[in-house]
């Protein structure tokens, strides 16, 4: 601590000694082509949380069992900033890295052997990384939450740009645990290529360790999947709990469920209208700390409803819980948003082309028809309409359960799942997000280390937000980190091409990266660097 006082305190006086700098820009000289002005440094506070959980030391241990001859954790960390800050994106690590203040020392062929490395060791890694998560967070050990629903994320669109053809999605079941801090512990998947990529009974002694006297909350949405010898059987203390689909609903539990009035919040016994709570936090007198816990509060409704079991003239009666959140729905606009402007672009890309009529009937979906007349001759033209993405859009934010414990039981329910399956929402995003092609000799190595890398990513984002007390919202760190750029001087230094806001405030304060300074040069940022 004091060291770095010290180091802060040096570079202050060093700015006011050398209060002005002379920067010759020539107003006919032309810049070079495809030469890149801005370069993100939000990596930088990824980089200092990576380090905090022991992840140089992890690659360290394992880069020297095989002998690497480049940096496994640089590797490994280009990977997580990449999928970190360019989530809405389909760029390769190695592409992006390029868009970074320090460029990357590995090659694309170093990438692709660090898949197969960290497939081979993904075990080791989730045990070492959570255990190292536990002593920094603390969590508390009376619960688990551990989600077994199926989400097919590798998908034919990921595959076959690895050159892989199959009739149907690969990977049908992800199962996710969570202790209570909404941090991932372990995971594990399914496919229809094996029935496991590997064995989970190592993980199984480690959590169980853990956890073993801890409520385990389980989203069971294919439960049949989870033998004897799995995880979820040691728990003699499990509460089993199913997701829902509000677009599943029949009308009258619909408009219940989205009705405005009636909403509850945790801790408090009034009644909230979600549209009186919307205009307050768009309201310009709030404050920017009431609009955060706004954002940030779950609320519920709940009711009893009756459930058929199928193949039987039975009902069994349980607890509907309807939530939403406000940073949920408009991270989940923001997702619809990037994928219909990507879509677009590839959709319109391809219309007018040689192979109109099949590409129109390929993707119908997206597309309306008009018939026009030119030159006298009727010609059907396609546009592209984006009613597909917007079908669910109404129920944005809003998500449900059902359970049988009692209305006892219902905040601390709703508090494990709803600090979970939030989590979750961001974690499946970061899997779903598409990797580099035709990285890795096996498909195996490269669907496991995909998985992987996106839980670390997600644990380090997470590290993150922990680290700022949760004092802002999932949204406003991504833009913040996303936004945080500089202007490089071609030979002379840098320039801060970010606005300053609270988060970054607290980010830099935390981590210790002071860069609010209108110039700085090529030695002060190379000490800024090393000192990460």
């Amino acid at each position: 601590m004091a060291k770095r006082l010290r180091q802060k305190k040096t570079k202050e006086e060093k700015s006011l000694n050398n209060p002005k700098q002379n920067i010759q820009l020539i107003s006919n000289r032309r810049i070079k082509r495809d030469e890149l002005k801005t370069r993100n440094g939000g990596y930088l506070f990824i980089k200092s949380s990576c380090k905090d959980l022991g992840l140089d030391k992890i690659c360290k241990n394992i880069q020297k069992k095989e002998a690497l001859k480049y940096d496994l954790f640089e590797v490994l960390s280009h990977i997580i900033y990449n999928k970190i800050l360019n989530i809405y994106e389909s760029t390769s690590t190695y592409d992006f890295s390029q868009t970074l203040i320090e460029l990357p020392k590995f090659t694309k062929k170093d990438i692709a052997q660090s898949q197969a490395i960290l497939a081979k060791y993904n075990v080791q890694i989730q045990k070492k990384l959570y255990s190292n998560i536990t002593k920094i967070t603390n969590p508390k050990q009376d619960c688990i939450f551990y989600d077994c629903s199926n989400n097919s994320i590798v998908n034919n669109r990921i595959l076959n740009s690895c050159g892989v053809k199959y009739p149907q999605d690969v990977v049908t079941l992800s199962m996710f645990m969570f202790d209570s801090n909404a941090f991932p512990c372990a995971f594990t998947i399914e496919s229809n290529i094996n029935q496991r990529y590997y064995e989970y009974s190592e993980l199984n002694r480690f959590i169980y360790k853990l956890f073993s006297e801890a409520v385990m909350y389980v989203c069971p949405e294919s439960i049949h999947s989870i033998n004897d010898g799995d995880l979820y059987g040691h728990f003699r203390n499990h509460h089993e709990l199913s997701l829902q689909q509000l677009s599943n609903f029949n009308p009258d539990l619909l408009d219940w469920s989205i009705d405005p009035k009636g909403w509850h919040m945790i801790g408090s016994n009034k009644n909230f209208n979600l549209l009186q709570v919307e205009n307050k936090i768009n309201n310009e007198n709030t404050s920017e700390e009431i609009k955060t816990d706004l954002q940030n509060t779950i609320f519920y409704k709940h009711k009893k409803v009756k459930i058929s079991i199928p193949d039987s003239n039975k009902h069994i009666t349980q607890n509907l819980i309807v939530l939403f959140n406000f940073e949920l729905r408009d991270w989940q606009n923001t997702l619809r948003e990037n994928e219909i402007q990507d879509v677009q672009k590839k959709v319109e890309s391809k219309i007018g082309g040689k192979n109109n009529k099949a590409f129109a009937e390929k993707y119908k979906h997206l597309l309306r028809s008009e018939t026009v007349n030119f030159n006298g001759v009727d010609t059907e033209m396609y546009y592209f309409t984006d009613r597909t993405f917007r079908k669910n859009q109404e129920y944005d934010g809003y998500y449900a359960i059902c359970e049988n414990s009692g209305e006892d039981h219902l905040e601390p329910i709703i508090e494990v799942v709803t600090n979970c399956e939030d989590q979750l929402k961001y974690l499946i995003q970061s899997v779903k997000k598409d990797y580099d092609p035709k990285l890795t000799k096996s498909q195996e190595d490269n669907i496991i280390a995909h998985y992987l890398t996106s839980v670390i990513s997600y644990s380090a984002f997470r590290y993150i937000l922990f680290r700022l007390d949760y004092k802002c919202t999932y949204m406003q760190l991504y833009n913040t980190l996303q936004n945080f750029k500089f202007y490089k001087l071609a030979n002379a230094g840098w320039i801060p091409a970010y606005v300053p806001n609270e988060t970054s405030d607290a980010l830099k304060n935390l981590f210790n990266i002071d860069t609010d300074f209108e110039y700085i040069n090529n030695q002060d940022m190379k000490t800024i660097l090393k000192n990460i």
